[in-house]
């Protein structure tokens, strides 16, 4: 069982010296890891604990890991925990440091493994070396003919798999995914649809790890791939290829349920709402079923606000002070995700534990993830967007209104962390009668709980006082978003000009700022003076301490939130998100939504510094990378791209580029129809006839057919319009946003003559085979909305560095959309069907071309609405 995690960093390296003596325990484990073993070991009554430790290029241990307690099965677990190089620990209660025959047994069986053995005291000021750390062996290549054994016409699949048939590019991707491992690489491969890219770079990924003894972690960005990964295709390889392996699907904490704050939660249940007590009690009543823990295996979508009562958070967990951490359903995830050899987790959760690496410059312990040097990205044209997002901050009013009512909740004056401190206090205070106690007592109720009740009421007067000025300067300036429910404006140079930044923005914020950075403080006295608490003491009331100082973090990262967004920097997007119709601000009142929001605009050498300069291996992979067959794009969003060093141009790193084509019939099974004479998409007239082409196209089709769209409101426009014509033909016409995602694709597959109309998500990750999908139409271009405030300041930035931004960021991003919608129509080699592209820019405007290049090899036809209709009826009745 794990038992804690330390990153321990503060000593110095001395090199190891052979002759050094066995008990100088500052030549062998820092100063760091001494002081967290020495103090798990005092934690656990002084009984035998056993450390795993990771050891740095001099022989030092550097970082620890307690796993187990010196029980029956202590031993087992901790040797299954250990990798080559490592060093298992453990104390001698005794204080004698003398191996006795079990020692010895032990350490012989670890040393087989390449794994060194220390015993310590229990003041871990003294250690004897039984096996010294072994230095990192040299990895074992995987040779060819071990992906040939897999992949190949006589290999494991063809063997085993009934339907098996030889996909050359699956081999070759293989291949080349396996000489990335082989030689430390970066690729960046382009898999076409039916490839097979997921055991492509499973197999080679796990020969990898088993025979190397070295984690690989694979991230995608969707759920689905991951579940898919985790209960499909692993299982598959295992079955098939006869390979044994650990695998796990790593989550992000807040999926998880605390058991502490739900317990503490069931307490309180007289400061909930009703729809949030209903919820409560329907967690609990799984909290007691459940074996996993996971949001997921909930029955029902909680609110935001419950489920944030109750998720495990870092800020606010006990660890090993935690009465449930044995049962722990995050620190049972993490157990596993130690044990496992391939991790598979999602591209926010990568990203998070990448920059807590670079932050604490910890690369060989724990973070949110086990340590790794070998990385496999599926969907990763999604990387950039997911790197901006999780850079990024905002500050709004429901989440700062939220910590405030978890603080204090006036209509509730007993419940919330502030008056639960104070009971505490008090009931010290009756037995001890210490100053510091009254002290920290007044701390509360005098200051804390009456300046948590005025930001309250600041928060709400700020954002009201921002929203109501910020209306009035959109209309002003004449901004387009203003007529919409929700809107966003983005901060440029005239705003920061404006009477609106300088004399309502600016000093409303900065009023905040204030009253949250005294507040903030107070919390830290507070805390300070319960550092004087005598053990027992401190015990008790840990819990209260940790929630006082996760709110003290959660309220400087608001602040740090408006700094940023108050600060000009030309290198980050700032703009104001929010909505027009009004919402609970948890005071029972409605107000409406406003948040303040930043992104950096290049995300390109962050990815450099944190992912691609510190994994050994590196796969980008998708279907959709390359444009106009180049992965010039790509490479420069992601920071892979030639770079610049005075007259000279060098890589960062070798890069592997592969694009391997789809193995499906595409000339033969699917059409591509451009109509010739409809109306542009910004023309009079052309929503006229795209409602025409479309009520035309359903029957030939005989429904069973996508129509994707670019924006809301024209998708909404054209459903209202055409739905009841469309069912009137036979067919059940659905619209996007009515269910949920799975539902209305279920029922799409299973009725098979339906038509759903579409739009965001819906372009991608969507996965219909055979009959109940023939007909994709596209409405448009998949331009993004120009009036995107983090797409417009990007626009902005390469035009300021004498970048053509249309051509080398509006269009590449606009094709590798168009290449994904395209790909929801034929998903099996037995599919066909037709695209129609209601578009005339792909065949009128000169960037067309990158467009029409960027697809497989399909037969294309330009003609009139006339011919093309005609000629979608004749390719259809050749497979009816």
């Amino acid at each position: 069982m794990i038992l804690s995690s330390f990153n321990c960093t503060q000593a110095e390296r001395p090199k190891m010296n052979p002759t050094t003596s066995a008990f100088a325990i500052e030549d062998h484990i820092n100063a760091g890891c001494r002081s967290a073993m020495k103090e798990i070991i005092a934690r656990n009554n002084g009984v035998e604990v056993f450390f795993v430790g990771k050891v740095d290029e001099h022989g030092l241990v550097t970082d620890v890991d307690a796993f187990a307690f010196g029980d029956d099965g202590a031993v087992p677990a901790t040797i299954h925990q250990a990798q080559w190089g490592d060093v298992v620990i453990h104390n001698h209660p005794s204080g004698g440091l003398e191996p006795s025959p079990a020692d010895i047994n032990v350490s012989s069986e670890l040393s087989d493994l390449g794994v060194g053995s220390f015993i310590v005291n229990n003041a871990v000021d003294a250690v004897r070396v039984i096996v010294k750390p072994f230095p990192l062996r040299e990895t074992e290549p995987i040779p060819a003919k071990d992906i040939e054994a897999i992949f190949g016409p006589d290999g494991a699949l063809a063997r085993k798999m009934p339907d098996f048939e030889l996909r050359p590019q699956q081999l070759e991707m293989a291949r080349e995914v396996n000489e990335a491992f082989n030689n430390s690489e970066i690729a960046v491969i382009e898999a076409g649809t039916g490839v097979g890219k997921s055991l492509a770079y499973l197999a080679p990924a796990v020969l990898w790890a088993v025979r190397n003894k070295e984690r690989v972690v694979i991230s995608t960005n969707t759920i689905n791939l991951q579940e898919q990964l985790i209960h499909k295709d692993i299982p598959a390889l295992r079955d098939l290829a006869g390979l044994k392996f650990d695998a796990v699907l790593v989550k992000g904490r807040g999926n998880y349920v605390s058991i502490r704050r739900a317990r503490h939660a069931r307490e309180e249940f007289d400061l909930f709402g009703e729809t949030m007590m209903d919820e409560m009690r329907r967690i609990q009543e799984w909290l007691s079923a459940t074996q996993d823990g996971s949001l997921s295996d909930l029955s029902f979508e909680p609110e935001e606000d419950t489920w944030e009562r109750v998720q495990s958070q870092t800020d606010n967990c006990m660890r090993l002070r935690c009465p449930h951490y044995q049962d722990c359903f995050f620190f049972k995830s993490r157990r596993a995700a130690s044990r496992a050899q391939v991790i598979v987790t999602n591209h926010h959760l990568l990203m998070a534990d990448l920059q807590l690496r670079r932050e604490t410059e910890n690369y060989s312990g724990m973070a949110l993830l086990p340590p790794y040097k070998r990385v496999i990205l599926d969907e990763a044209h999604n990387l950039e967007e997911v790197a901006t997002s999780y850079l990024g901050s905002h500050a709004g009013r429901r989440g700062m209104q939220r910590l405030l009512l978890r603080l204090y909740n006036p209509r509730k004056a007993q419940g919330g962390v502030l008056p639960a401190l104070a009971q505490k206090l008090a009931s010290l205070y009756a037995k001890r009668e210490e100053a510091f106690l009254r002290e920290a007592q007044e701390i509360v109720w005098e200051r804390l709980v009456p300046q948590v009740n005025e930001i309250a009421t600041r928060v709400n007067e700020t954002f009201d006082q921002i929203h109501e000025a910020l209306g009035d300067y959109m209309r002003a300036i004449r901004a387009e978003k203003n007529q919409q429910a929700s809107f966003q404006l983005r901060v440029t140079r005239e705003t920061g000009e404006s009477a609106f930044w300088g004399q309502v923005f600016l000093p409303a914020a900065r009023e905040l700022f204030r009253q949250i950075r005294a507040l903030s403080e107070d919390m830290k006295k507070a805390l300070q003076l319960l550092r004087g608490l005598e053990d027992e003491d401190a015990e008790w009331m840990y819990g209260n301490m940790m929630d006082l100082n996760s709110a003290m973090g959660r309220l400087n990262a608001f602040n740090e939130g408006i700094r940023l967004f108050a600060t000009e920097d030309e290198n980050v997007c700032r703009w104001f998100e929010g909505r027009k119709s009004a919402t609970d601000d948890g005071f029972g009142n409605r107000r409406p939504a406003l948040n303040f929001c930043s992104a950096p605009l290049d995300i390109s050498e962050g990815l450099r510094q944190t992912l691609f300069n510190v994994v050994k291996t590196c796969v980008l992979t998708s279907a959709t990378l390359a444009v106009d067959n180049k992965f010039d794009y790509f490479l420069q969003r992601v920071g892979l791209q030639l770079m610049n060093t005075g007259a000279e141009k060098t890589a960062p790193r070798e890069c592997r580029q592969v694009t391997l084509d789809t193995p499906f019939d595409y000339a033969s099974r699917c059409l591509i129809g451009i109509p010739s004479d409809i109306a542009e998409p910004n023309a009079r007239g052309f929503e006229q006839q795209l409602e025409e082409m479309i009520l035309r196209a359903i029957p030939i089709s005989r429904g069973r057919a996508f129509v994707l769209f670019t924006s809301h409101r024209l998708m909404d426009k054209m459903h209202e319009q055409l739905a009841l014509k469309i069912e009137a033909l036979g067919f059940p016409c659905y619209k996007q946003g009515g269910e949920s995602r799975h539902r209305l694709l279920d029922r799409f597959r299973r009725e098979k003559h339906s038509v759903l109309f579409a739009t965001s998500s819906f372009w991608e990750g969507v996965d219909v085979k055979g009959e109940s999908l023939t007909l994709l139409i596209l409405t448009r271009l998949p331009f993004r909305v120009p009036t995107e405030p983090i797409l417009q300041a990007r626009v902005e930035y390469l035009e300021r560095h004498g970048r053509n931004a249309f051509l080398e960021f509006s269009v590449p991003q606009a094709v590798i959309r168009f290449k994904q919608g395209f790909g929801r129509l034929i998903r099996h080699k037995d599919d066909y069907g037709a695209v129609l592209i209601l578009d005339r820019r792909v065949t009128g405007k000169f960037y067309g071309k990158t467009f029409l290049n960027s697809l497989p090899p399909a037969k294309k036809i330009d003609a009139s609405r006339e011919e093309l209709l005609k000629a979608l009826n004749t390719f259809l009745n050749r497979f009816a």
